[in-house]
C-alpha cells in the first residue's frame, strides 16, 4: 500500500500516467485499499474465531448481528463496483472500475492484464447475484422462495477481492514498472484488537459491578446502588420510539 500523503500519491500518478489515467488509477487503487481494510476489520471481529462472535454477541446480538450483515454486504457492493461495466446505463458516466484498466494502457494489449480481468469477474459473479437480487433490488421470486442467488462465504469474498487486485498490480507493473503491495499498512493492524479487547474488559467489568449491586441489594444500601449504576446523560440518552398515528 502507499505511504504517501493523498495529494501526494495523486500527484505521482498523474505525473506518471497522465491527468486522466492518473486521477482513475488513483481512485481505483484508494476503493480496493478500503475494501481490504474493510474486510480485515470483518474478519477481525466475525472471522477469526468463535469466542469474538460471542463476546460481540454478549455485548449485544442484535447489534452485532446488524454489525456483521451491514459489513458483510457493503463489501459485496463494494466488489461489484470495482468490477462493475465501464460506463453506468442510460447516462454517459463513467464507472471507476478494474475493466476500463486496458483502455489506459499506452502500449499493445496485455494477455495476462485480459487474463485476470477475465478471472476477476468470474470470481466476483456471486456478488453480482446478490447485489442485483438481493441488496440493491427486492427480487420478488427470491424473497418468496421461488428462485435463489449464489452463496456468498468469506473464502469466495477473499477471492474476489484478490482477483480485483491482481488486476491492479498487473496494471502497475506495466504502466508504472512497480510491484505494487495492495494490501494496508501496518499501523492500521491494531484498532480491532484495541476495539474487541475494550469490549471484553467492559463486560467483566460489569460482570464485578453486578456483584458489588448485587451485595448493595442485599444490605438495602439504595443510595450506594444508584450510585453504582449511575452513568454520564451522554451515554444513556435514547430517543423516544416513534410510532405511526393517522
Amino acid at each position: 500500500m502507499n505511504t504517501l500523503k493523498p495529494d501526494e500519491h495523486l500527484k505521482s500518478r498523474i505525473e506518471k500516467l497522465g491527468d486522466e489515467a492518473g486521477r482513475f488509477f488513483y481512485n481505483l487503487e484508494n476503493d480496493l485499499y478500503r475494501l481490504r481494510i474493510q474486510w480485515r476489520i470483518y474478519n477481525a471481529l466475525f472471522g477469526t474465531n468463535h469466542e469474538r462472535v460471542t463476546l460481540l454477541n454478549q455485548c449485544s446480538g442484535i447489534t452485532a448481528h446488524y454489525f456483521e450483515k451491514s459489513m458483510f454486504e457493503s463489501a459485496m457492493l463494494s466488489i461489484c463496483r470495482m468490477t462493475d461495466s465501464p460506463e453506468a446505463k442510460k447516462i454517459s458516466d463513467k464507472n471507476i472500475t478494474v475493466r476500463r484498466l486496458p483502455g489506459y494502457l499506452t502500449g499493445a494489449p496485455d494477455l495476462e492484464l485480459c487474463k485476470r480481468l477475465d478471472e476477476a469477474i468470474a470470481r466476483t459473479a456471486f456478488a453480482r447475484s446478490q447485489r442485483n437480487k438481493r441488496l440493491a433490488h427486492a427480487d420478488d421470486d427470491v424473497r418468496n422462495g421461488r428462485a435463489t442467488v449464489d452463496s456468498a462465504n468469506l473464502p469466495m469474498m477473499k477471492d474476489a477481492t484478490n482477483a480485483i487486485a491482481g488486476c491492479i498490480r498487473r496494471f502497475a507493473t506495466i504502466e508504472l514498472e512497480v510491484s505494487l503491495d495492495t494490501h494496508p499498512i501496518s499501523h492500521y493492524s491494531g484498532d480491532e484488537v484495541y476495539f474487541l479487547n475494550i469490549l471484553s474488559l467492559g463486560l467483566k467489568k460489569n460482570e464485578e459491578i453486578a456483584e458489588i449491586a448485587r451485595g448493595y441489594r442485599n444490605d438495602k444500601n439504595w443510595n450506594a446502588l444508584k450510585l453504582l449504576k449511575e452513568s454520564p446523560s451522554w451515554l444513556t440518552f435514547r430517543p423516544a420510539d416513534e410510532h405511526d398515528a393517522e
